[in-house]
């Protein structure tokens, strides 16, 4: 015989009722949302990429109409000058005069530009060679009578040549730029690095002037450059030679600056140029009246064979004065009366 056996679960509270388990405590919840202003950004973006495109197109737009009424109108205005151009003698002889006269003035206008230019900066060039041969005679004979032999005293003569040579006060004179010789010995307690005046340094030099003065003995270069001077470029004309001081040879370059022969020179074209204008424009008027009085009397000439034409048989020319042009009306008007008396 089998018995059953039922397992009876054990008592696991005071009154024999289980105690159920403690909920795990939960952690903080994991979520991938992001801060509102970063979930709109791709809201945003779309909206004004659409924005972008519509002002685009409005653009677009705009500028095509603006061609579609700008063109014809070119057009137009094309046609009623051809237009012009073929039945008005005046019209052809006064915009012709003016044609000539713009381009015989931009010729001569560019060659004296050109000449005065040239003689300019020739004059310019002439002083400043003048100048720096005198300048570095005068460094040389200050180097060669010095008797220094410590470093802060070779410095100090050098400060007080250099600028003596740059002309200091009011308004500078011209500019230097004093560099060593490559490739030399350094003698002790003798030696000058670079110098220079404010805002430049070895680098306005152009290449070709370094070389041309490293090679040469005694010969004197000269190159144009570009020069800081405050906060604008100006034109110069850089004119090299060498100076021999304590057994070193250096490169001693002065910068003359010529911006006052551009100013002079940009003032003389502005006064050609106004000139010029002028003198167009009273050439324009002077052909234009001239070929007025030429053209009126024919013109009318021509209305009055019209009329005649029409069956006007009493229209006349006015007749003034008693030149060429007076001829030639009364010559029209008795052709007129025999013309009249024949139909009659």
């Amino acid at each position: 015989m089998v018995s059953a056996i039922k397992q009876v679960p054990e008592p696991s509270g005071p009154e024999g009722r289980s105690t159920p388990e403690p909920a795990a405590a939960k952690g903080p919840e994991h979520t991938d949302a992001l801060p509102a202003e970063l979930a709109t950004l791709p809201f945003r973006a779309r909206i004004w990429r659409r924005r972008g495109v519509i002002v685009g197109l409005r653009v677009a737009r705009l500028v095509r109409i603006g061609l579609t009424r700008f063109v014809p109108a070119l057009r137009i205005a094309g046609r009623a000058v051809r237009r012009r151009w073929r039945r008005s003698l005046q019209f052809r002889t006064v915009l012709t005069t003016l044609l000539l006269a713009v381009t015989s003035f931009g010729a001569v206008g560019a060659y004296l530009s050109n000449q005065i230019a040239n003689n300019l900066f020739q004059e310019r060039l002439t002083q400043a060679e003048s100048e720096t041969r005198y300048y570095v005679k005068q460094v040389q004979d200050t180097f060669d009578g010095a008797q220094v032999t410590d470093q802060s005293s070779v410095i100090t003569l050098v400060y007080d040549t250099l600028n003596a040579v740059e002309g200091r006060g009011s308004v500078i004179q011209r500019r230097y730029v004093f560099e060593a010789m490559p490739e030399q010995t350094k003698p002790r307690n003798r030696w000058v690095e670079s110098r220079a005046s404010d805002q430049l340094t070895v680098s306005v030099i152009p290449a070709e002037l370094r070389k041309a003065v490293q090679e040469s003995g005694k010969d004197q270069y000269w190159a144009s450059t570009i020069i800081p001077v405050g906060t604008e470029d100006r034109p110069g004309i850089a004119v090299g030679n060498k100076v021999t001081f304590n057994g070193t040879v250096y490169e001693l370059y002065l910068i003359y600056d010529v911006n006052t022969a551009q100013q002079t020179l940009d003032e003389i074209q502005g006064v050609l140029l106004a000139g010029g204008a002028v003198l167009v424009l009273m050439i324009g008027a002077i052909a234009w009246y001239v070929t007025r009085n030429v053209v009126s009397p024919v013109s009318h000439a021509a209305l009055v064979s019209e009329k005649l034409a029409a069956g006007q048989l009493q229209e006349r020319m006015v007749v003034k004065g008693e030149d060429e042009v007076a001829r030639l009306g009364a010559s029209f008007n008795h052709m007129a009366a025999s013309l009249q008396e024949q139909i009659t």
